[in-house]
C-alpha cells in the first residue's frame, strides 16, 4: 500500500496554464561602461598580485571547512643516546617533505632516557622535554620539529609519528 502511495506522489503534474513572468528586466537596465585612464590601468596592474600556480602547504594558513578523516602519517626514527653524538636543533625534515602536520606523537624512545626534548616550528621556541611514550602535540600546525639530545643515557631510537591531512583547505594570508 505504501509503495503505491509513494508512486502516486512521484508523478509529474502537467501545467495547465503558463506562469506569469514580469516583462521588465529583473535587474534593471544595464549600467553604462565606465572608462578608465591608461595610467589608472597601469597602476591597477602593478598592484594586482600574480596567482600562484602551485601552493605549498607550508606557506599557507589553514582554514578548516570540514574535517576529512583521510590522513597520512609518517614514523620518523632518530638515533639518540650514547650511540649517537649529542646535538641541538636537529630537524626531522618535515619542510623538506613539504608536510604541515596536525599531530605529533612520541611512539618510542630508549627506556630511562633523559635529556631529550623538542621544539616546534622554530629553533627559538621553548623546548618541551620528552617524558613518556604517547606524549603528543595536537594544538598546533607543525611545520618542523627540532630535536635536542645531550648524548647521555642508553643508546636507542626515538620514533616520532607525524600525522597530516593533505586535503585541508589552506588559504594564503
Amino acid at each position: 500500500m505504501l509503495e503505491v502511495e509513494r508512486q502516486e506522489f512521484q508523478k509529474c503534474t502537467p501545467i495547465e496554464k503558463p506562469l506569469p513572468w514580469p516583462e521588465e528586466e529583473p535587474f534593471g537596465p544595464p549600467s553604462p561602461e565606465v572608462s578608465i585612464l591608461a595610467e589608472e590601468l597601469e597602476e591597477l596592474q602593478a598592484i594586482k598580485e600574480p596567482i600562484p600556480t602551485t601552493i605549498s602547504p607550508r606557506l599557507l594558513k589553514p582554514t578548516l571547512v570540514q574535517e576529512i578523516k583521510h590522513k597520512y602519517y609518517k614514523n620518523i626514527t632518530v638515533p639518540v643516546g650514547a650511540g649517537a653524538p649529542g646535538y641541538t636543533n636537529r630537524s626531522l625534515g618535515l619542510r623538506d617533505l613539504d608536510i604541515v602536520a596536525d599531530e605529533m606523537t612520541i611512539i618510542s624512545y630508549p627506556a630511562g632516557k633523559t635529556g631529550l626534548q623538542y621544539r616546534l616550528n622554530l629553533q627559538t621556541n621553548d623546548a618541551t622535554p620528552i617524558l613518556a611514550v604517547g606524549q603528543e602535540e595536537d594544538q598546533f600546525e607543525i611545520e618542523e620539529v627540532f630535536i635536542d639530545d645531550d648524548g647521555s643515557a642508553p643508546a636507542g631510537n626515538l620514533v616520532v609519528r607525524v600525522i597530516w591531512n593533505p586535503y585541508l583547505i589552506r588559504l594564503s594570508p
